[in-house]
C-alpha cells in the first residue's frame, strides 16, 4: 500500500496562440523537468502467503533501476521476495519455505544470491542461488549447527564467488563463534576462517565488503565475560583479509571500561581513500547512541563520532555517498514523544560532520535495517513498521536531502567526538590453506593403530596446542618460525614420522621427529 508517492504535474498560466511554439515550449519544459526529477515515496507490504514478515528487511536497488526487499522470515521457516520497478510498484511476489532470509546479492547476469538459515530439524546456513525472476536455480548448504546459525552478511567477490559473514552457536550455553567463508560461483566452499579470542563467550560478524585489494573487510562485535560472569567486556571486530582469507591486520575496538553496551559493529565499506567506514551502536551514559568509526587503510582509527538525541538510537546500515559523505540508517526513541522508534536516516560530511538527519514513521514502532544510495541521487531503505500494519515491511524512497513526502520530521541530532576509545590487534583461528600442519606415523608392531594428529595454529601470534608436539617457541608471531618435535606419547620410538601441509595425507613437507614451521 502506498503511504504517498511523488507525482509532477504540468500547468500554463498563459494561453499561447503559435501552435508550433507551444510544442516547442512543452517538449523543453518536460526534458528539463525529468532531468532533475528524484522519485520520492512510502510504501508498506503486508502478507505473504497469508503471513505477517516479522523480521529485517533488506532492499537493493536492481539493475533495471526497481528494486527488491528480502523479508527474512514471512513466518517462520520462510522467507520472501518482492521485485518492485522504480516507482515502487509490485512486479512479483514470491516466498520460498524451508528457511530465514539474512542477505541478498544480485548477480551480474540479473539474478540473486540469498543467505539462508535452514531451520527445519537442525540448523544449518545455505546459499540459494536464483535466476532474475527469483526461480531457484540451486541451493547449498555449508554451516551446520544443532543450536543455530545466522549467515547474516554476503557479497560478491572480485572472482564472481561469494563470501558471507556470520556466526554459529557452539553449545546449549549459547556461545557463540564469528565466521567468514568463501564460496566459487557454484557454491562450493574454498575456505573458512573463525574468528575470536581464546576465551571469548560471543563473537558475531554482521558485515562484510570486498576490498581494492581483493580481499575482504569483516565487522561484528564480541563479549567476554570474567570473574564467573560478574563483568562483560565488548567490543567491535575490524578485521582485514586477502581473498584467500589470510589474516593482514585485525582489530579490537571498545571503551576502557567494564559491562558497557557496545560499541558494536553492524555496517562496514571500504572508502575512496582506501580506509573504511563502520557503523554501529556505542553506550554513553546508559543510552545507546549511533557509532560512526572512520580509519585508515591499516585499520588505525582517523576519528569516531556518536550521533543521537536523548534516548536510545541505533545504527544499521552505512554506505558512502557520490560526494564524498555518508549515509547512515537505523532507529531512534529520541525524537518521538513517547519513545517510540522512528525509522531514522543520517546524511553527513566525508568527516563525519552532520549535513541533516531526520526520522520517519506513524505512532508506533518504526525501524529502518538498509540503506542504499539510488541512481537519481535519492536514498532507499528497507525496514519494519507497526504504525502502518502490523509488522508490515516499510519501504521508503527518498529525495537526495531525504524527503519522501510524508511520515517524516527532520531531527535535531547531536554528534560528538568519541577520544575515550581503544584499539588493540587481537588473534583468530584460521582454517584451510597453510593453517593446519599434519603429522601421520605408522604401525608400530600389532599394538599402535594408525593414527593422524593436526595442529591448528592462531596469528599473528600463535600457541600451539598439540598434546604431543613441542615447540622451541611458545609464541611466535608472523615473519618468525618455530621447530616443532615430538614431546611425549607412546610413538617416541617410531622412525617414520612424515609432515604434511594442507589436509592430513596432503603435501608433504618433511620426515622426522621434528620440523621448522612458520606461519
Amino acid at each position: 500500500a502506498y503511504l504517498c508517492s511523488s507525482k509532477i504535474n504540468y500547468k500554463s498560466s498563459k494561453k499561447i496562440k503559435m501552435k508550433k511554439t507551444l510544442h516547442f515550449l512543452i517538449v523543453l519544459v518536460l526534458i528539463g523537468l525529468s532531468a532533475t526529477a528524484q522519485i520520492t515515496f512510502q510504501k508498506t507490504f503486508g502478507t505473504l502467503n497469508g503471513n505477517y514478515g516479522i523480521g529485517e528487511h533488506q532492499v537493493l536497488q536492481t539493475f533495471d533501476g526497481g528494486y527488491i526487499i528480502l523479508s527474512n522470515d514471512v513466518y517462520y521457516g520462510s522467507f520472501g521476495l518482492i521485485k518492485t520497478n522504480a516507482n515502487g510498484d509490485t512486479l512479483w511476489v514470491k516466498y520460498y519455505s524451508g528457511g530465514e532470509g539474512f542477505s541478498i546479492q544480485q548477480i551480474a547476469d540479473g539474478g540473486y544470491i540469498i543467505t539462508d538459515e535452514y531451520v527445519y530439524l537442525d540448523e544449518e546456513s545455505v546459499l540459494v542461488r536464483l535466476d532474475n525472476a527469483g526461480n531457484i536455480l540451486w541451493a547449498n548448504s555449508y554451516e551446520h549447527s544443532d543450536y543455530g546459525t545466522d549467515p547474516e552478511s554476503i557479497v560478491i567477490a572480485n572472482d564472481a564467488g561469494y563470501a558471507v559473514a556470520g556466526n554459529y552457536t557452539e553449545d546449549m550455553n549459547n556461545d557463540e563463534t564469528a565466521y567468514l567463508t568463501k564460496f566459487d560461483s557454484t557454491g562450493n566452499t574454498l575456505w573458512r576462517d573463525e574468528f575470536g579470542n581464546a576465551g571469548s563467550d560471543y563473537s558475531h560478524l554482521y558485515s562484510v565488503n570486498t576490498t581494492n585489494d581483493g580481499g575482504f573487510i569483516v565487522t561484528g562485535d564480541f563479549t567476554n565475560y570474567y570473574w564467573q560472569d560478574l563483568y562483560s567486556y565488548t567490543g567491535v571486530y575490524l578485521i582485514k583479509t586477502d581473498g584467500a582469507g589470510h589474516y593482514i591486520w585485525a582489530d579490537h575496538i571498545s571503551l576502557d571500561t567494564f559491562n558497557n553496551y557496545g560499541p558494536t559493529g553492524k555496517s562496514v565499506q571500504q572508502t575512496n581513500d582506501n580506509g573504511f567506514i563502520v557503523a554501529g551502536s556505542i553506550d554513553i551514559n546508559s543510552r545507546a547512541k549511533v557509532y560512526l568509526i572512520k580509519t585508515d587503510n591499516n585499520g588505525s582509527i582517523l576519528w569516531s563520532k556518536t550521533y543521537g538525541g536523548t534516548r536510545d538510537d541505533i545504527a544499521t546500515s552505512v554506505k558512502q555517498t557520490t560526494d564524498g559523505g555518508f549515509i547512515i540508517a537505523g532507529y531512534s526513541s529520541s525524537f518521538s514523544s513517547d519513545s517510540t522508534w522512528k525509522v531514522y536516516l543520517i546524511k553527513t560530511d566525508g568527516n563525519g560532520n552532520l549535513i541533516w538527519s531526520k526520522t520517519y514513521g506513524g505512532a508506533s514502532d518504526d525501524q529502518g535495517f538498509s540503506v542504499q544510495q539510488t541512481a537519481d541521487g535519492g536514498y532507499i531503505i528497507g525496514g519494519i513498521t507497526y504504525s502502518f500494519g502490523n509488522q508490515n515491511k516499510y519501504f521508503i524512497k527518498t529525495d537526495s536531502l531525504g524527503n519522501s513526502n510524508c511520515n517524516q520530521n527532520n531531527a535535531t541530532t547531536n554528534v560528538t567526538t568519541v577520544s575515550s576509545i581503544s584499539k588493540n590487534d587481537y588473534d583468530y583461528n584460521y582454517y584451510g590453506g597453510n593453517a593446519t600442519y599434519p603429522l601421520s606415523f605408522p604401525l608400530i608392531g600389532n599394538t599402535q593403530e594408525v593414527n593422524t594428529l593436526c595442529y591448528t595454529y592462531t596469528q599473528p601470534c600463535i600457541n600451539p596446542d598439540i598434546p604431543t608436539i613441542s615447540a622451541s617457541n611458545n609464541s611466535i608471531c608472523v615473519g618468525n618460525s618455530t621447530t616443532l618435535s615430538i614431546a611425549s606419547g607412546n610413538l617416541n620410538s617410531a622412525t617414520n614420522w612424515q609432515w604434511y601441509s594442507g589436509n592430513c595425507g596432503g603435501t608433504n613437507v618433511g620426515s622426522g621427529t621434528s620440523i621448522t614451521v612458520s606461519p
